[in-house]
């Protein structure tokens, strides 16, 4: 399941590219990924907590998917008829936003919990999704806007999340689902507390906001990024398979290393690296360069994506599994928020490399606050993890 919703998200790449072939300016863009962040930030919380109570991601899982699966065919649609219109695409994008985003947090608590209790790493099945994302950059790189046109993203998006809907409510997917519980379902109240009065979780926000500093803005500059180092929008696939392929050899190296240092110190790594990236834009001028500073990001993401739900199972309470996911989702949205209403406007007035500058700074100054908290709770303050907590229980 990975592999295909990793898939739809390399595919989407290429939906920044459609709407500026389709009349959409920077500040436009903006406005569309900014508003569908902030509907997500609304009602992931109400997801999480949702799936917890049902005890049941899966359920949830299925229905976003299956509604995003229709929304991206419309896209296309509205776009032959409308044209650059904001208001149609806006509303689409809004609802696309909420799709993944959402369906990204229950897929992550569904398959990251089952990963927890077998006591493997989460890389071991991120990694089948960065695998996914190669292919469909190589795919897109060879096909969309050289043989195809641009619009066809979203068909293959679609034709990504079918199998994954099938799969959620087959059998099968009832079989593998969440460990039915004989646990009461816990209070709304008790939900939340378990996450918002976790002091690991609350630090772990911190790097979270310095990771998706990155990815709230991905979508909106790369193509910028590609006009300023003077290459083919096009080849944006092919940034993908770099920092795709690079994520794939982390995941590996960490499922195969007998001892891992401490997951607080690599999640640390990743952040500095994100900023480093970002830092580094403004000495490139070629295709070259920019796939050579990919690297940073594709290591970064190894770290993050192939620990980061591990820690989070952790560090918090598994019966606030699904609204911990949700939140780490919101704090995305928010960024995204920010990212994107400011960001469209920076790149219209002073161009995408002030924008880039800016998140580096700010990755580097959150990624800092992360450690800093997590030296002070560990070694000064030595407050236990959860999963330390319910050992010694």
């Amino acid at each position: 399941m990975f592999f295909l919703f990793t898939a739809g998200n390399g595919f989407w790449n290429y939906a920044s590219v459609y709407f500026r072939e389709i009349g959409f300016d920077s500040i436009q863009l903006g406005l569309m990924t900014a508003v569908g962040n902030c509907v997500a930030m609304v009602a992931l919380p109400f997801m999480g907590v949702l799936s917890d109570k049902l005890r049941s991601p899966r359920l949830v899982l299925a229905v976003i998917i299956g509604v995003s699966a229709v929304l991206h065919l419309l896209f296309p649609v509205v776009g032959a008829l409308w044209g650059a219109v904001l208001l149609p695409t806006l509303i689409l994008s809004v609802l696309g936003t909420l799709g993944r985003q959402g369906g990204n947090a229950m897929l992550e608590s569904w398959i990251g919990g089952e990963m927890d209790r077998l006591g493997a790493s989460f890389g071991t099945i991120r990694r089948y999704g960065s695998g996914a994302f190669v292919v469909a950059s190589l795919v897109g790189s060879i096909f969309i806007g050289k043989v195809l046109p641009y619009w066809t993203c979203f068909l293959f998006i679609t034709l990504m999340t079918l199998p994954i809907l099938w799969m959620s409510v087959s059998e099968t997917g009832r079989q593998f689902n969440e460990s039915k519980s004989k646990e009461r379902s816990v209070r709304t109240r008790d939900v939340l507390g378990y996450v918002f009065k976790n002091y690991y979780f609350v630090c772990y926000l911190l790097l979270v906001m310095a990771f998706d500093s990155f990815l709230g803005i991905l979508g909106l500059d790369m193509t910028y990024i590609m006009d300023y180092v003077g290459t083919a929008r096009s080849n944006v696939g092919y940034v993908g398979v770099v920092r795709a392929s690079t994520e794939i050899v982390i995941f590996i190296l960490i499922g195969k290393a007998k001892k891992l240092p401490p997951l607080w110190m690599l999640l640390t790594v990743s952040g500095a690296l994100i900023a480093g990236e970002h830092l580094l834009y403004p000495g490139m001028d070629s295709l070259w360069d920019m796939l050579a500073v990919t690297l940073l990001s594709g290591v970064a993401g190894g770290f993050f994506y192939g620990i980061g739900a591990n820690y989070v199972f952790k560090i918090v309470d598994h019966r606030a599994a699904s609204t911990a996911m949700s939140v780490l989702g919101v704090v995305k949205a928010l960024i995204g928020i920010i990212g994107n209403g400011v960001g469209g406007v920076i790149i219209d007035r002073f161009g995408v490399i002030t924008l880039t500058t800016a998140v580096g700074i700010i990755a580097a100054s959150l990624t800092v606050l992360f450690l800093v908290t997590c030296l002070l709770g560990r070694f000064v303050w030595k407050i236990p993890y959860v999963s330390e907590k319910e050992k010694t229980a």
